[in-house]
């Protein structure tokens, strides 16, 4: 009953509701860390998910330190590949650069894409993100050179092949790629 009520409050993201997400969270959270413990896999997903919906929604005041705490609590329950560690760890990524701080993100993807790839493979949609995110990244700074062209077609073939072309993320990223090349044809470049 307490997964399928996380998988409930999991539900509303995709139909554009976070607030009942968080609400839904906010219920069960509690009954988890009563029930299963505060460091049971199934309390520290949702507790995951939790930060990540209040993280992106701004109800958390440092968003940054709440997240490497949660991820310090994850790690060594979790290990260092698992998914949810992983997904902790991307977050952190992209929060970070969001929050200005780039060179940090860098590194953080980097390392999620290392250990990612280490653990899951390089194909898991997990390192397929990252290395995207990465990449984005990259292009924010440098422009759309043919290094980070390059590397957004290695990674568009690899998300085509596992996810299927018509998968949201697969058919998202291929736009990008599609805008960034055709603002390097039309630079000349």
């Amino acid at each position: 009953m307490l997964r399928a009520r996380v998988l409930s409050a999991a539900a509303c993201l995709p139909q554009g509701r976070p607030d009942l997400a968080r609400e839904r969270l906010k219920s069960v959270l509690p009954d988890l860390t009563r029930v299963l413990g505060p460091g049971h896999p199934d309390t520290l997903s949702a507790r995951l998910l939790s930060l990540q919906v209040r993280g992106e929604m701004g109800d958390i005041p440092d968003r940054l330190t709440a997240i490497r705490e949660l991820i310090g609590d994850i790690t060594p329950v979790l290990g260092a590949g698992h998914p949810d560690t992983l997904a902790a760890r991307y977050c952190l990524a992209e929060w970070l650069n969001g929050d200005s701080h780039p060179d940090d993100a860098e590194a953080t993807f980097e390392d999620v894409i290392a250990t990612g790839t280490e653990h899951l493979g390089p194909d898991h949609n997990l390192v397929l993100m990252a290395r995207s995110s990465l990449t984005i990244l990259r292009h924010d700074r440098t422009g759309a050179d043919s290094a980070v062209i390059d590397d957004m077609t290695a990674i568009v073939a690899a998300m085509e092949r596992t996810l299927g072309p018509a998968h949201q993320t697969a058919a998202s990223t291929r736009r990008l790629l599609t805008q960034w090349q055709s603002t390097q044809a039309g630079s000349g470049a």
